[in-house]
């Protein structure tokens, strides 16, 4: 069981996760660009989904779709770029809508060298997210940002 969130911030984290605590099922976080620390997007995902009685495969699958999502978005990000996600749920769904900031739209970010040839990028990233979850788009590059989200819907127990 999950213990209730308190009606205020706890002093001292709101500049880490930012929580809007009138809609509790609404998580935010901005991050660096970096890589390596995805894996607090990966975190927040299995917790969210969690606390909405995601199954584990369900989990694992949005911890590799979060990677897959912010891999993408972020391709040809600088490095005044920031990653933002925000984590919406409700008991059958969970929302992650990422938005990456000051994308350089004349880098080379295809990524094709060690693809089979014929394949993009984009391609793989849309075959990967399309067995992974239910709903996905990572759309272009517009005034240097780039969105996309991704859904995944809770499976039923028991079936």
């Amino acid at each position: 069981m999950t213990a209730p969130l308190p009606s205020t911030p706890p002093e001292g984290i709101s500049h880490l996760l930012r929580v809007n605590w009138e809609a509790r099922d609404r998580v935010e976080l901005a991050l660096p660009t970096e890589a390596e620390l995805w894996a607090l997007a990966r975190v927040t995902a299995s917790t969210v989904a969690a606390r909405h009685d995601f199954d584990y495969e369900a989990i694992e699958d949005l911890r590799l779709a979060i990677d897959e999502l912010c891999t993408s978005c972020a391709a040809g990000a600088g490095p005044l770029s920031r990653l933002r996600l925000c984590f919406e749920s409700d008991d059958e769904t969970l929302r992650v809508e990422c938005v990456v900031d000051h994308i350089d739209e004349t880098a080379d970010s295809d990524g094709t060298d060690d693809l089979p040839e014929g394949t993009t990028a984009g391609l793989l990233s849309e075959m990967i997210l399309a067995e992974l979850v239910d709903a996905h788009e990572i759309g272009p590059v517009r005034s240097g940002v780039r969105r996309g989200y991704l859904e995944k819907r809770r499976t039923a127990t028991g079936s």
